[in-house]
């Protein structure tokens, strides 16, 4: 595999072997979704699993790290793909290169203005990369603290792949996937060699998913440590809605928020800036609003409250869903214009969005016991 080392263009090869902490870069964002590929073909050595056994517990892995982290980042498997459609690297440092210097900027200018998703192929066979001698080979490209670029390559000509067991042998699939996504998001561990000493204060309990070694025949878990160093980096975030139990969020809702930011940050709602545009158009629509039905904003919203409410009499699953679907987007925005208004751009008063919180969320409850096994 051929390297290059620009003064300017940060590569930082990740061998699994890394101390618990961060690499100083993270993604482009204030709530990246890290979007990865999986190429669930493992061929070589000794894999005892399916390709479709394979990308499930690796989606599996994801959610865990966006159930149980509460950060400011998501991941996301965006496609999974064929053995002969996948490569193994695709972010070419020496076009990128040539690129910029063709249109006058640097190659850091470049990868930054080009980054218009972060798409990571994820999973590939080894490739006969002699750098690559532990279980698994992470790369993460960086450009000062932005993170551009990210790859993963399995080592399975020399590892065997299972889906665990407590056979000693064999190494846990997802274990293995959620160490990964730890470092593609710019976390990182002890190097193999250090001492105790040298890993004080920053090595994660031996169950974490960050944990430096990964060791056959064992299962690891996201650990408060886990949590703690993502959100270090990306900040801590977390919706109103309770954590276990039936109200929870289920994957189905949770990827339904994903989409919804993914629309915002599409739509450049994002910004700081222009959030609060929005809030000042809504503002003025809501005051027309008040002028037009001789009705406070505060009565108006008790009106749509109240009909919610109403609703709940021999609702039928279309509606219950619709209602649902309302109240998961409605509890979101609600929660996000709590933030904003801490960040001095909101244009509600904390009262008001703590009451909304507060009934919409009886109704969550309402609804879901309504919908009972007709949720999904």
């Amino acid at each position: 595999m051929k390297k290059a080392i620009v003064n300017i263009l940060v590569i930082v090869s990740i061998l699994a072997l890394w101390n618990y902490k961060t690499i100083g870069a993270k993604w482009k964002g204030n709530f990246p979704i890290i979007k990865f590929e999986i190429n669930p073909h493992l061929i070589g050595y000794k894999s005892f699993l399916t390709e479709n056994a394979i990308a499930f517990r690796m989606i599996e892995a994801a959610e865990e790290w966006n159930t149980k982290t509460g950060s400011r980042i998501e991941w996301q498997a965006s496609a999974i793909q064929k053995k002969d459609e996948i490569q193994p690297f695709t972010f070419d440092v020496n076009k990128l290169i040539q690129s910029a210097n063709e249109k006058g900027i640097t190659p850091c200018e470049l990868a930054k203005s080009e980054l218009t998703k972060q798409s990571v192929p994820f999973f590939n066979q080894q490739f006969e990369d002699a750098d690559c001698t532990s279980s698994s080979c992470a790369m993460v490209w960086s450009c000062g603290d932005q993170i551009v670029s990210a790859n993963v390559i399995m080592n399975n000509s020399q590892f065997n792949w299972n889906d665990l067991s407590n056979d000693k042998d064999m190494i846990d699939i997802k274990t293995e996937t959620m160490k990964n996504l730890g470092l593609l998001a710019g976390l990182t561990h002890c190097r193999a060699g250090e001492g105790e000493q040298s890993c004080s204060g920053t090595e994660p309990t031996s169950d974490s998913a960050m944990y430096r070694f990964t060791e056959p025949g064992k299962k690891q878990t996201i650990s408060q440590d886990d949590s703690n160093g993502i959100q270090s980096i990306y900040g801590a975030y977390s919706l109103p809605f309770p954590k276990e139990g039936q109200y929870a969020l289920n994957f189905t809702e949770r990827a339904m928020i994903r989409d919804f930011r993914i629309l915002e940050s599409t739509l450049g709602y994002d910004d700081d800036l222009k959030r609060a545009e929005g809030y000042k158009f809504i503002k003025g629509l809501i005051s027309y609003d008040e002028r037009k039905s001789m009705k406070t904003f505060q009565e108006m919203y008790n009106d749509f409250y109240n009909k919610m409410q109403r609703q709940m009499v021999d609702a039928d699953k279309e509606t219950l869903l619709i209602q649902r679907d309302t109240l998961l987007i409605g509890i979101y925005q609600a929660q996000r214009a709590k933030e904003d208004l801490q960040k001095g751009i909101g244009q509600f008063e904390a009262s008001f969005i703590d009451n909304s919180i507060q009934r919409q969320l009886e109704l969550w409850k309402v609804t879901i016991d309504a919908l009972g096994s007709n949720r999904n």
